[in-house]
């Protein structure tokens, strides 16, 4: 148990694994496995709270909070628990006892990464993103790149990464970090290492950015054939901060279907096709749409799966209910579940409907949403599903009034570019109606196995009709 204190000292009980700091109603715990480390949060008689080894800050803020509510200098108790955990923590051993340290001391201890940048007196970082703290959890720079790109590292990269960490005017810069993340698994290690080298060159210090975001860029570069994809990300890594490249790639998944192709690569020229395309941004660039965000209990998550590298993860519509990995089908259940064969006409639906209608709130979570190599898509007018039936010998022309009053929920599949088929649920019994490919065939069983996973996972369809 922690020793007791009064109203003017702070107690630390000190075991092998864990350090234990007891505060007025709060105790904040330090536990480590080997050089890496995690702390949390625990506060009264049940002594529950969270994880905020991504937070290392929040540690500083309880114990001001609490010494300022007994009347104490927060310094002196900032100073207590510094010199308790650099005492207890073999890789702080570096860091001087001054109270304006301990946010620097939480971080390297949760993220060894950071532990050489500290002790060169750069400015500690007081939240790691989600998405870089896997990578800063490693204790050299050779391991962070294996994360970054499994199985295809080099010395190269391996230096870019260290490199890139050394930010403009005493920082820790993520920004070129950031970039390499977005291109993970969808270039080569020598481009990766291109693309850090060149975001590494800016004088000015990147926004932050978060997971969601970086979603967003690497959905976007999926519409790119690789040799593309590598030129744009390099040129963005090189002229845009990855906040602004995100809201950038966002602006064309709105208009990627308009597009011409080739798509530009370069960014300059990508503005100024989504400025003509979408003639607001002339304007006032929009927000990015809503997009739903991790969990924030869980502050260790495996990268692959945070940012989407293997397939997004699971993402259900408002209200409603969770499916649980019991009630998902198996792909090989899937593929004996039968696609509806017959072609059906468009559902009746009120002659008068607008041209353009917004993505149906209930689709936000699969539009521009990527998964192994297809890319779904919703059309938001006319005029797209005119070109839809185009390229897929049907009728979809037919279906923009139900599109447009949402009788009918459609979903585009594409890969490489090309439409390979649409995908129709009844939004008010969550049914697949149809699921055809071009000339109304039905779609490829994988094609097919893979839509109605993703579909069921984001809460489109029920997982029981899968």
């Amino acid at each position: 148990m922690p020793e007791r204190h009064d109203e003017s000292d702070i107690g630390a009980n000190v075991e092998q694994e864990s350090l234990t700091i007891s505060v007025p109603s709060a105790m904040i715990v330090f536990r480590r496995s080997g050089q890496v480390g995690t702390v949390g949060l625990r506060f009264g008689r049940l002594g529950v709270g969270p994880d905020v080894s991504i937070q290392p800050a929040a540690v500083t803020a309880v114990i001001d909070d609490r010494a300022r509510s007994v009347g104490v200098d927060p310094n002196r108790w900032r100073l207590a628990t510094l010199r308790a955990l650099v005492g207890w923590a073999p890789n702080l051993d570096w860091c001087e006892h001054e109270p304006g340290r301990l946010t620097g001391a939480v971080g390297a201890f949760t993220h060894p990464l950071l532990v050489e940048l500290y002790r060169q007196g750069r400015t500690p970082l007081t939240d790691i993103p989600r998405w870089a703290s896997p990578m800063l959890r490693c204790t050299t720079a050779a391991d962070a790149t294996r994360l970054l790109s499994p199985g295809d590292t080099t010395r190269r990269l391996t230096r870019a990464v260290a490199g890139s960490l050394c930010g403009p005017d005493g920082t820790v810069a993520l920004g070129p970090l950031a970039f390499g993340v977005a291109g993970a698994g969808l270039v080569s290690s020598d481009v990766l290492a291109n693309v850090v080298e060149a975001a590494s060159g800016s004088p000015v210090a990147s926004p932050p950015i978060d997971v969601e975001q970086l979603r967003v860029i690497r959905n976007g570069l999926g519409h790119y054939p690789p040799a593309r994809r590598a030129a744009l990300l390099i040129d963005a890594a090189r002229h845009q901060t990855p906040k602004r490249f995100a809201e950038l790639v966002a602006h064309l998944c709105w208009i990627v279907d308009h597009a011409p192709r080739p798509l530009p690569q370069r960014v300059d020229e990508l503005a100024e096709l989504c400025t003509r395309l979408i003639p607001a941004l002339a304007v006032a660039s929009p927000p990015l749409a809503p997009a739903p965000g991790p969990d924030p209990t869980s502050a260790c998550i495996d990268i692959l799966e945070t940012l989407g590298m293997l397939e997004s993860p699971p993402t259900r519509t408002p209200g409603a209910a969770p499916v649980a990995p019991s009630q998902r089908s198996t792909p090989a259940a899937r593929r004996h579940h039968r696609q509806p064969t017959a072609a059906l006409p468009a559902p009746a639906a009120p002659a008068a409907s607008p041209v353009r209608w917004p993505v149906p709130r209930a689709l936000l979570a699969i539009s521009d949403r990527r998964s192994n190599d297809l890319t779904f898509c919703v059309p938001t007018s006319a005029g797209e599903l005119t070109r839809w039936s185009r390229q897929l010998d049907n009728c979809l022309d037919g279906f923009a009034a139900a599109a447009a009053h949402e009788r009918s929920w459609l979903i585009g599949l594409r890969r490489d570019d090309h439409l390979i088929g649409c995908i129709e649920v009844c939004p008010r019994t969550r049914r697949i109606r149809q699921a055809k490919g071009p000339r109304n065939a039905a779609l490829p069983g994988d094609v097919y196995d893979i839509a109605m996973a993703v579909l069921a996972d984001a809460g489109i369809v029920h997982a029981s009709t899968v």
